[in-house]
């Protein structure tokens, strides 16, 4: 029975907790369908088939989407710690398959006017936190396994956004592929789940058969969105970390509101929201950023087929390495990883060469995962777990809030910037620089201060 329920969790996690972030892929095959192109006139469809008011109102879907699974995260932590992780994750699949459902009634009129992509893609948003969070208990039902069970959780989470490449490849090779018949049918996969998980499902979540550690399963619960969760099956502070990392502890002791108002959260905040717009922007405009630096459509269509493909597989193969690299270096190494990346993504990701495109995308692939486990691993190290679902929580919430200047940023481009991307990467860029570099000098600062044993709130 409990491998029939760690199979079971594997199985929707693959097919539903990170289907949004697959609109790389799903964007081209909707206006290939016509979605929302009675907003263009003939005048103002480009080389893609598309208009500027089309596009910004499907980026605009991923925008709202992206923001409502980073909210949702804190909230969704207390509904599982008060229901339990079986409810969760039932209450996950029938959100999941409602938006579905309603993804594939489209834009309707009549009765009312209803636009179902919207509607429907925020739901698969709001459901994908409540699934994964309840999905991480099950490691415990085999504690030997438990670290393999979370690597497969989080590569069926990484995969689960291919199957718009498989509806894209599908609807090519085919006579075509309605909208409404593919999410319709894709609703029998929660469906699916709801039925077995309501029989099989463990009625309790399987607990450590070590020492609990207080907040643990709110930390993996408020993970969900941005998926840094790996990093919470960690001992706690000081137990088996490595040696030269003085940065552990940093603010472990301190009170709530210390934490909140130490630089260390405030420079990880700031942090965080640059990298998680950059990624999330990344995703969103990918096929028009690759139209303007490369100029040529059948190119572009082949890079961002490429993009699509190479995003799951990056965080497939990464996260284990990733979490090696966290566990067998210190917090600031892995920080000057991430500015490291960041900084060589941006530069080659603005120029105008296939090659140093498809560079520019390898590197984003493996910058996103390792982002998302950095922050939280950051969090168990400075805060410790006695506060780490309420501080990770919050610092997604914001993070989410934060991401909707993405929609501005977007209607600048198409708009006074007449679809010029450099003004808005090289912004990026530099941000995303300076955000790093402030996180590395307050960790390395730190790190000092802490074998000194100096006062580190400030």
């Amino acid at each position: 029975m409990r491998l029939l329920q760690v199979l079971l969790v594997i199985f929707i996690n693959l097919f539903s907790t990170g289907t949004i972030f697959g609109f790389a892929a799903l964007k081209p095959l909707l206006i290939r369908k016509g979605v929302y192109s009675w907003l263009c006139s003939r005048d103002d469809i480009d080389l893609t088939g598309s208009c500027n008011q089309q596009e910004l109102r499907l980026n605009n879907i991923f925008v709202v989407s992206v923001a409502l699974t980073n909210m949702v995260s804190l909230p969704a932590g207390s509904v599982l710690d008060r229901i339990g992780p079986t409810k969760t994750s039932i209450i996950g699949a029938t959100i999941f398959g409602l938006g579905c459902l309603v993804f594939g009634s489209g834009y309707t009129k009549w009765p009312v006017v209803l636009d179902g992509y919207y509607i429907g893609f925020s739901l698969l948003a709001i459901a994908g936190p409540l699934i994964f969070l309840s999905s991480f208990h099950v490691s415990n039902a085999f504690p030997a396994k438990s670290g393999l069970i979370l690597s497969l959780i989080m590569a069926a989470f990484n995969a689960s956004s291919t199957h718009f490449v498989a509806f894209d490849w599908l609807d090519k090779r085919t006579s075509g592929v309605s909208v409404q018949a593919w999410f319709w049918c894709y609703a029998l996969i929660p469906a699916f789940f709801i039925v077995l998980q309501s029989l099989t499902g463990p009625p309790i979540a399987y607990e450590k058969q070590t020492v609990p550690q207080e907040g643990q399963l709110v930390a993996s619960a408020t993970s969900a969105p941005t998926y840094g969760a790996t990093s919470t099956d960690r001992t706690s502070p000081g137990e088996n970390l490595p040696p030269k990392d003085s940065f552990v502890g940093a603010m472990v002791g301190r009170s709530l509101l210390e934490q909140l108002f130490s630089r260390h959260f405030g420079l990880l905040l700031l942090f965080f929201s640059v990298y998680t717009d950059r990624v999330n922007w990344e995703i969103q405009t990918i096929s028009e950023q690759l139209v303007f630096y490369l100029g040529d459509l059948k190119m572009t269509l082949r890079t961002a087929g490429l993009f699509s493909i190479l995003l799951p597989i990056g965080g497939i193969i990464g996260v284990p390495l990733f979490g090696w690299l966290l566990d067998h270096r210190n917090t600031f190494d892995a920080s000057l990883v991430i500015l490291i990346i960041g900084v060589v993504y941006g530069i080659l990701g603005m120029t105008h060469l296939v090659v140093t495109q498809i560079a520019s995308i390898s590197l984003f692939v493996v910058l996103r995962p390792l982002l998302y486990v950095f922050v939280g691993d950051y969090c168990g190290k400075a805060f410790g777990y006695n506060t780490f679902g309420r501080v990770y929580g919050l610092a997604t919430t914001l993070v989410g809030l934060l991401g909707l200047i993405l929609g501005p940023v977007d209607s600048l481009v198409k708009g006074p910037l007449h679809g010029n991307y450099n003004l808005v990467n090289s912004a990026w860029l530099i941000l995303g620089f300076v955000s790093s570099s402030l996180l590395c000098w307050s960790i390395h600062r730190g790190s000092r201060r802490e074998l000194k044993g100096d006062e580190l709130v400030e």
